[in-house]
């Protein structure tokens, strides 16, 4: 089995381009279930409830230029995105 942990530049890229966060790409971003009410505050206020259940709207309070809550627990799509 090969290594499936991308290389150090490709890590790198992936947290200072936003793309992912800062409304470029998507328009919100989706919730696990029982997510909501564990989340930091600016992910909470942007919090909704739609037909496929919960959801942020994008793009995320936390972004400025990079992710500048990456350090710290955040909501699953965000810390498992690649």
């Amino acid at each position: 089995m090969g290594n499936n942990t991308a290389p150090e530049e490709e890590q790198a890229i992936c947290i200072t381009c936003g793309l992912c966060c800062d409304g470029t790409l998507y328009m919100h971003a989706t919730l696990q279930p029982g997510e909501r009410g564990h989340l930091p505050d600016k992910i909470e206020e942007a919090g909704r409830t739609g037909e496929d259940g919960d959801y942020f709207l994008l793009p995320c309070g936390y972004f400025s230029g990079s992710c500048t809550i990456y350090e710290l627990p955040r909501a699953d799509v965000c810390s498992t995105y690649r």
